[in-house]
């Protein structure tokens, strides 16, 4: 059987293995040799992310928790989130959790669900979507269930910031949106009560 290298990749890397990676540019030679310490496909994500010495490298693999995390609060849409969240709490609203289906989404659901008892809410109702019959994203059938359970807000967790027709469709319920994801935003945003991105 013929080996297949990873595009882009020293064939030693994944031999045999062809996980259909499209690098954008290529680590250049003279910044894998700065970055030799390291395997070639770490090299190429640390330059990825415009990381191009062994000095900013341990940086960035060594992170000072106080000093890197910037001010959460300069989030945009955050104080329309929390003030919404907040006013949730107070009149103990049922409040929906609509997570993706992958590990950041399940935890990201599970810590939100939790903090949200913690501080005193009663009515959580989460949803995690199938990958296979639902795919990514919101989706019509799950809405309707949400919407069933009572909830007022629904607020996404690593996904929702394509879902313009879906958060429309919420829209005229009269269920708020609260959108947290990370995934590149299309140029129409949906038009969500707040998109923390």
């Amino acid at each position: 059987m013929q080996e297949k290298p990873c595009p882009g990749l020293d064939p030693g890397i994944c031999p045999g293995l062809d996980p259909g990676w499209k690098i954008k540019q290529a680590i250049p030679k003279d910044i894998l040799g700065k970055l030799s310490d390291y395997p070639q496909l770490v090299a190429q994500l640390l330059y990825n992310r415009e990381i191009k010495t062994k000095q900013d490298a341990e940086k960035f693999f060594s992170g000072d928790y106080e000093k890197d995390l910037h001010d959460p609060s300069l989030l945009k849409d955050l104080p329309e989130a929390t003030e919404r969240v907040q006013k949730a709490l107070e009149n103990q609203e049922v409040v929906g959790i609509f997570g993706d289906y992958d590990a950041d989404g399940v935890t990201g659901t599970a810590l939100l669900c939790e903090g949200l008892r913690k501080l005193g809410l009663k009515k959580v109702v989460s949803y995690l979507p199938d990958r296979v019959k639902e795919g990514y994203g919101l989706n019509q059938k799950a809405l309707e269930y949400l919407k069933q359970k009572g909830v007022k807000l629904l607020i996404t967790v690593d996904c929702g910031v394509s879902n313009k027709d879906e958060i429309e469709w919420l829209n005229k319920q009269k269920i708020d949106t609260v959108v947290i994801d990370h995934h590149y935003p299309p140029e129409e945003l949906p038009k969500a009560l707040a998109i923390i991105n």
